[in-house]
C-alpha cells in the first residue's frame, strides 16, 4: 500500500482554494484594467527558469455554475417541465516547477451538487483530480533523439479517444460522445505514463495498479496498461491511436471495458474542423445486458462563426 502523503495534500488544496479567488502576489495593474490582469495569469507568483530551486509557481481555481430549464413530453405523452442550478466544479490547481527538471501538478475536487437528482450539495473534498509528478529525462540527461522524453506519476487520464484527451474547458461540445464516455468516463488511475516522440510523432506508455479516488492507493486488486500514438501528418490533419487493457477486479466500476481502443483523424484548419472516430471495446462481463464486444463511429465537424468565440459544432 503506498504511503504517499495525500491527507497532507488535502489540506494545502482546501487552504488553497480560498486564496486562488484572489489576486494577491498579482502584478499591480492600474485601475481599469483587470481584463488585462486576468490574460497575464493573476495566479502566477514565481517565474524564473534561471533559478536552480524553484522556477515556477502557479494557483489557478477553476469554478463552474450551471442552470438549466427543461420542458417538454414523455414517450407516454405526459408533459414534464424541469429547472435548477448546480456547482458543476469547484477545483483548485497549483502547478509547480523546481529542480530544473520536476514539475507538480496538483488538483483537487471540492464539490458534489446532487441536488438535480434529489440528493444535497456537500462542499467538502472529494477526490483528486489529475495530479502527477513528472521528470523530463530529455533535458537531465541531454538526450538528443527526442523532442520529448519524461517519465510521470500519479492519477493520470485514461485519455481514450481524442474527445477524452482534450480536456473539459477546451471540448468543442457541451458533452462528450456516448461512445467517448463509455472509454474514459473521466478516469483518472493511479500509475506511470512515459512519453516520448520525436516531430511530428508522439507515443505514450502507461501503467495502472491503483484507482482509489481519493488517494494514490495502490491496493486495488488489479492493473490496467495503456498506449497512445500520435502522428502529424500535415499541419491540419492528424492521426491519433489509442488503447486500454484492463485487469482490475470486475467489481471496480471506474474501469469497465476488458479491452478498448479508437482510431482517431483530426482535422483543424480555421475556421473549418472535424474529429472522425471509430472505436471498439469489449464489455466482458458487464450486467444488465451489457457485456460483449461494443462499437461505434462518431464523426464531429465544426465551423467558428465568430473565430474563438462563436462555434457551430455537429456530432
Amino acid at each position: 500500500m503506498s504511503t504517499f502523503p495525500y491527507s497532507l495534500l488535502r489540506s494545502a488544496l482546501l487552504q488553497l482554494a480560498a486564496s486562488s479567488a484572489i489576486f494577491a502576489g498579482s502584478p499591480a495593474v492600474k485601475s481599469g484594467d483587470w481584463c488585462e490582469a486576468l490574460r497575464a495569469g493573476p495566479g502566477k507568483f514565481r517565474d524564473n527558469p534561471e533559478s536552480p530551486y524553484l522556477q515556477s509557481f502557479q494557483l489557478t481555481n477553476r469554478i463552474q455554475w450551471q442552470t438549466w430549464f427543461l420542458d417538454g413530453e414523455d414517450a407516454t405523452g405526459n408533459s414534464f417541465h424541469h429547472s435548477g442550478n448546480e456547482f458543476r466544479r469547484f477545483r483548485p490547481k497549483v502547478k509547480i516547477g523546481f529542480l530544473r527538471y520536476f514539475s507538480l501538478d496538483l488538483a483537487a475536487n471540492l464539490v458534489s451538487d446532487r441536488r438535480f437528482a434529489g440528493g444535497e450539495r456537500d462542499l467538502q473534498f472529494q477526490d483528486y483530480d489529475k495530479t502527477v509528478l513528472t521528470f523530463d529525462i530529455r533535458k537531465a540527461f541531454d538526450v538528443p533523439y527526442f523532442d520529448m522524453l519524461d517519465i510521470s506519476y500519479g492519477r493520470q487520464k485514461l485519455a481514450v479517444t481524442q474527445e477524452a484527451l482534450l480536456a473539459a474547458d477546451d471540448i468543442i461540445t457541451i458533452e462528450r460522445s456516448a461512445i467517448s464516455n463509455q472509454l474514459f468516463g473521466s478516469r483518472y488511475p493511479t500509475g506511470v505514463n512515459l512519453r516520448f516522440g520525436k516531430k511530428p510523432w508522439l507515443a505514450t506508455l502507461g501503467y495502472f495498479p491503483g484507482i482509489d479516488r481519493q488517494s494514490f492507493d495502490n491496493s486495488t486488486p488489479g492493473e490496467a496498461w495503456y498506449a497512445a500514438f500520435d502522428y502529424r501528418l500535415t499541419s491540419s490533419w492528424t492521426l491519433r491511436a489509442d488503447a486500454v487493457l484492463n485487469r482490475f477486479s470486475a467489481s471496480v466500476p471506474e474501469i469497465s471495458d476488458d479491452w478498448a481502443g479508437s482510431l482517431n483523424v483530426i482535422y483543424d484548419k480555421q475556421p473549418y474542423g472535424l474529429i472522425a472516430t471509430f472505436a471498439l471495446g469489449d464489455n466482458g462481463s458487464a450486467p444488465a445486458g451489457r457485456g460483449g464486444d461494443f462499437g461505434g463511429v462518431v464523426l464531429m465537424p465544426w465551423f467558428w462563426i465568430v473565430p474563438e468565440k462563436t462555434q457551430a459544432v455537429f456530432q
